[in-house]
């Protein structure tokens, strides 16, 4: 069928980009929970590449995918920022909680099977240049769409690192 992609195909950057992430992903849960690093990373890699096969699966016209996967790459950058600004919570209660809630938001956006949907529901996202105001406006995405709420903490730690990253450059 033309436009929907079956199979994984990983150019080295993606590749690499995966094995950074396992990486990093595996480096937590050995620090967390004491886990076998091997053993995690594997666990991990196969969850990403399994992620990735879920993305690859968009149904759509070869550029409706291009721009679904464009608006699902904004939200997950953001959403990664977010997760290393609660990372930094002293509450471990709340962290885990919002933890668990970006998690959820990133599996629904990618379980979006259809790349209309995704551009039907998420496409002034990507009209916006400002990263901060790209980053607010996929908090309140994230309740219209999927009843998540993400406390405002959180981004508002996220708006003081892009203003720090500005001022650095």
């Amino acid at each position: 069928m033309k436009g929907e992609r079956s199979k994984i195909k990983l150019g080295g950057s993606k590749m690499k980009n995966l094995f950074k992430k396992a990486h990093k992903m595996t480096r937590e849960m050995v620090e967390k929970y004491g886990v076998d690093y091997q053993a995690q990373f594997g666990l991990n890699l196969s969850y990403l590449l399994e992620k990735e096969e879920e993305k690859e699966m968009l149904k759509g016209t070869e550029k409706q995918i291009k721009w679904a996967e464009d608006i699902i790459k904004m939200h997950e950058e953001t959403l990664e920022e977010i997760k290393e600004v609660i990372n930094e919570d002293t509450k471990e209660e709340r962290k885990v909680k919002n933890t668990e809630r970006v998690e959820q938001a990133i599996e629904e956006i990618n379980s979006i099977e259809n790349a209309a949907d995704i551009i039907d529901r998420f496409k002034d996202i990507s009209a916006i240049k400002d990263e901060i105001e790209r980053a607010w406006k996929i908090k309140k995405s994230l309740k219209e769409n999927f009843d998540i709420n993400i406390s405002a903490k959180y981004f508002k730690g996220l708006e003081e690192k892009i203003w720090n990253r500005r001022e650095a450059q």
